[in-house]
């Protein structure tokens, strides 16, 4: 019979819905983001390689929670894109904000509500994009805290005899 710490998988399902949710919370706010920057005719400008591969990191996130869902049992043959995609999420929240830091031309970063904007579409950009990378920034702290629990107990997994693992 298995005896998993049940400190960890309880912190595991309780990241697991934050994460959920981020999951699609964040390449919702991330065309958001694109989609205002774009209208605002050239007032806000983005960069172009950062926001693209950002979008393409959450949605490659949303195909891992499909193929992880769908192909449970699987799991070994996708590790390595499970792997990527964590690297990539460790790694890019960093490089994200170095590039987009100054985006918003000397807009305070909260988008206090007496700065004098020039339109309310820019006020909406604002807002946007820091929820945009709260929310990065929050998927980031939780995979980085899931990550090592995760990892335990698939080193647990893979040192069971599978009669004990099909027992419990």
């Amino acid at each position: 019979m298995i005896n998993f710490d049940t400190g960890k998988c309880i912190c595991i399902y309780i990241l697991i819905i934050p994460i959920f949710i981020l999951t699609f919370l964040c390449p919702a706010l991330e065309i958001s983001k694109l989609s205002v920057f774009d209208q605002t005719n050239g007032e806000l400008v983005y960069n172009v390689w950062v926001e693209y591969t950002y979008l393409a990191l959450t949605v490659s996130t949303i195909v891992g929670v499909y193929l992880f869902y769908s192909c449970l049992l699987v799991i070994e043959t996708l590790s390595w894109y499970f792997l990527a995609v964590s690297c990539c999420w460790l790694i890019f929240p960093f490089v994200y904000t170095y590039f987009t830091i100054n985006e918003m031309n000397g807009i305070p970063f909260l988008c206090p509500s007496d700065y004098p904007y020039k339109t309310d579409l820019i006020f909406g950009a604002c807002k946007i994009r820091t929820a945009n990378l709260f929310c990065m920034w929050i998927y980031f702290v939780l995979l980085a805290m899931m990550l090592p629990l995760g990892w335990s107990i698939i080193r647990k997994l893979r040192s069971v005899p599978d009669t004990q693992v099909a027992q419990s």
